[in-house]
Order: structure tokens, then C-alpha cells, then sequence
């Protein structure tokens, strides 16, 4: 802060540093949480051989339109999941 300030400021820019703080914990900690679900799922995807296939089968039958209607935005996002899950297979 430029110029003077008092002791209510002080405990303005003390409190939004805390809270800035907390929020890139929490931003820390779900990222890590994050990766650590991925890493998990990748895991479980590549010892257990069925579940690319699955995975495959059901974005197939979803891009299909067999399950209803999918938005073009929608099945960009199919595509990459099965593209993915054809990776998976060994």
C-alpha cells in the first residue's frame, strides 16, 4: 500500500493475505487429489484389460446416438475419451 495506513488496513491486507493463502492450499490440495484419482484410474484401466473395452463400447454406443441425442461439443469430448481408451488397450 502506497501512503500511510492504519490498523484497520493493516487487518484488511492481513486477512486477504490469509485467505489468498488458504486458497492456493486448497487449489494445492485438490490438484494433487486430482493426479492422485488419475493416477489410480490409470492404473486400474491398464491391469484390468476388459474396462478399455467397455469404456470403448460405451462412448461408441453414446456417439451412435443410441442412448439419445449428443451435442456436437459433446461428442468432440466422446471422441477423446475413446481415442483414450483405445490407447489403453494393450
Amino acid at each position: 500500500m502506497k501512503g500511510g495506513f492504519d490498523a484497520k488496513d493493516l487487518a484488511r491486507s492481513m486477512r486477504y493475505a490469509i485467505e489468498r493463502q488458504s486458497m492456493l492450499l486448497s487449489l494445492d490440495i485438490a490438484r494433487k487429489q486430482q493426479l492422485e484419482f488419475k493416477n489410480q484410474f490409470l492404473s486400474m484401466s491398464r491391469t484390468n484389460y476388459a474396462l478399455p473395452d467397455l469404456y470403448s463400447q460405451y462412448v461408441s454406443i453414446l456417439l451412435d446416438g443410441l442412448a439419445g441425442p449428443v451435442a456436437p461439443e459433446q461428442a468432440d469430448h466422446l471422441k477423446v475419451v475413446l481415442r483414450s481408451a483405445n490407447q489403453l488397450t494393450p
